[in-house]
């Protein structure tokens, strides 16, 4: 995650590319070019690490946050098992908006311990698209592949360090043309 300043939140213009792994077919940024995953240095982050203040205000605005917990799978292979922030016990449903928090509840169930992260609900009602990139990293080095470098750099829009260390995900504004997911 690059320098710890706060993301101005604001919004460009980006033209649609062939870069990105889904068919974007309009783009828009959120947050700043540089909020969290900076193409050029990520070495210094541990996978799960999470710096608040750079998450995106325009984000923080949408009351679609839960707090999760990396548990692993009977495959040995972890998974984020998201919670309600408001009452941790409870497992939270990305189909539910009654489990899902304001910005504030989940960063504060989330620095009070016991959680890996928090997360954003991504919903189909808006044009918020996240793009997933997986191993695309090296968790040791934080060197990214061409293709994560070239996306970072065409998407200019908030990203994040995925919990494994290996991949990235970029959250922007968007339309996905086609039935792609």
């Amino acid at each position: 995650m690059s320098p710890r300043a706060a993301s101005t939140g604001t919004l460009e213009s980006k033209p649609a590319t062939s870069v990105l792994p889904h068919s974007i077919a309009k783009s828009r940024t959120i947050g700043s070019a540089n909020s969290v995953v900076n193409p050029s240095n990520t070495a210094f982050l541990t996978p799960l690490d999470v710096i608040l203040e750079q998450i995106p205000n325009e984000l923080k605005q949408l009351n679609r946050w839960v707090v999760w917990k990396l548990t692993p799978r009977q495959n040995g292979k972890p998974t984020k098992i998201p919670f309600v922030a408001t009452n941790p016990k409870i497992k939270a449903s990305i189909n539910d908006p009654t489990t899902w928090a304001t910005y504030n509840e989940a960063g504060d169930s989330y620095n009070s311990g016991g959680f890996s992260g928090i997360g954003f609900v991504l919903v189909a009602t808006d044009d918020i698209c996240g793009i997933d990139i997986d191993n695309c990293r090296d968790p040791g080095t934080g060197n990214l592949t061409e293709t994560a470098t070239n996306c970072l750099k065409t998407a200019q829009s908030y990203s994040e360090v995925s919990p494994s260390g290996t991949g990235i995900r970029i959250l922007l504004r968007g339309t996905l043309s086609g039935t792609r997911r």
